[in-house]
């Protein structure tokens, strides 16, 4: 098996039901915000979306697409089409991000290999605050594998136990500002990690 070098893309992917709602936008936003924050050095990660129930080849849904519209992503939401999740996805990914706890579940048990590196991600960006950034390198793809570590190792440690739900509602059956609630919580996580890939700018001097 190849080892995992810091040339290749750091490889994340997002996991929801169908992959017509939570998923995409996360994709979707995520890509836009690493565009914003590493310029060029986005281009050392490679971000995609898939669902444990989806129907290969559909649109997005409706609302979604015009959430992201909102935020200047309406040809991306246009040409988005629906992936069903594979093992093979799993067994590639680096960090595997869920909706929710029972799309964690579905992962694991679709590719058991693929559990230290799968988190909610509401989960994760709850344990991100938790990690010694000072430490770490400027390299975005470094601080993504960090990320991913540091992650499992305070999971285990017992730092992910909390009386808040990681789940970030479906809002498929639900009204309008159901849809804008799960939008919120999505954007709001993906931005906390991207801002934590992003180098800080003349970081203090750490005694070695």
């Amino acid at each position: 098996m190849a080892q995992r070098g810091s040339t290749r893309a750091f490889r994340i992917l997002f996991v929801g039901t169908e992959n017509r709602i939570r998923s995409p936008l996360a994709e979707l936003l995520t890509r836009q915000l690493l565009r914003t924050a590493l310029g060029p050095m986005a281009n050392r990660f490679a971000v995609s979306s898939a669902g444990i129930r989806a129907l290969p080849g559909s649109a997005m849904d409706p609302r979604t697409a015009l959430a992201l519209r909102t935020r200047g992503l309406a040809e991306e939401a246009s040409t988005f089409r629906t992936a069903g999740l594979t093992g093979r996805q799993l067994k590639g990914a680096d960090l595997v991000l869920t909706a929710e706890r029972p799309q964690h579940a579905a992962v694991v048990a679709l590719e058991p290999v693929a559990r230290t590196r799968t988190f909610c991600l509401l989960e994760l960006g709850r344990l991100l605050p938790l990690i010694d950034t000072l430490r770490l390198p400027r390299d975005p793809v470094i601080r993504a594998r960090a990320a991913a570590e540091a992650g499992r190792q305070l999971r285990e440690d017992g730092a992910h136990e909390t009386t808040v739900t990681d789940d970030i509602p479906d809002p498929t059956r639900f009204s309008d500002y159901s849809y804008t609630i799960s939008a919120t919580l999505v954007e709001s996580a993906v931005h906390r990690f991207v801002s934590f890939l992003k180098p800080v700018t003349n970081p203090p001097e750490v005694p070695t």
